[in-house]
């Protein structure tokens, strides 16, 4: 849009009888007045800059409530991308001081390793030591079971504790039974005679 010579004259005499402190304060003041083209009245948004690489990035920190502020990015431009972010929710783990044999010996026997005191150079942990601890904890298992009054708990198959209670008996009353089931499980053969008792009574 070409600015006419009038147009241009009005504006001269509006900024020479309302001064304007600024540039901004100039343009508002011509806007008001309808003299200025929107293009020069149009305020262009700032546009905001992300600190994540992705939407998915900005998703995943926002859907696991994570504070942005003390990682550093590894994307373009140090943008924060999802494998930090991953990596700031791992808590870091702390390797053991062991031998690969004790730690795979350990994780079979279900032995957390952090608890062992190794015998090895500057505290590490050998087969050895684990070995020694599950030797301890067996004994100390089959010492309670020594020292427990009933024993092991006994294991009923369905048929015989359906007669149990089809008969008005309880499994105290089967202490002494030896099952001959799988496992040492009690099978209806073998509560017959207790049965017949019952019956008789």
């Amino acid at each position: 849009m070409a600015t006419s010579a009038d147009t241009i004259k009005i504006i001269i005499e509006t900024m020479l009888t309302e001064t304007s402190d600024d540039y901004a304060s100039a343009v508002e003041l011509l806007s008001r007045k309808g003299f200025l083209p929107k293009k020069m009245i149009e305020v262009k948004k700032e546009k905001k800059v992300s600190r994540f690489a992705s939407a998915a990035a900005e998703d995943f920190a926002q859907s696991n409530d994570i504070d942005v502020t003390d990682i550093v990015g590894t994307g373009n431009g140090d943008k924060i991308t999802v494998v930090d972010l991953k990596k700031h929710l791992k808590p870091k783990v702390k390797k053991a001081n062991a031998s690969s044999k004790a730690l795979q010996f350990a994780r079979d026997e279900g032995i957390d390793i952090s608890e062992i005191t190794g015998s090895g150079k500057n505290g590490a942990v050998k087969l050895e030591d684990v070995k020694k601890l599950v030797k301890a904890k067996k004994s100390e298992s089959t010492d309670e079971d020594s020292d427990s009054d009933s024993g092991e708990e006994l294991v009923f198959t369905p048929s015989a504790k359906k007669a149990l209670k089809q008969n008005g008996l309880s499994e105290d009353d089967c202490v002494g039974i030896e099952g001959s089931g799988k496992n040492g499980a009690i099978m209806l053969s073998d509560i017959k005679e207790l049965i017949d008792e019952a019956k008789k009574e």
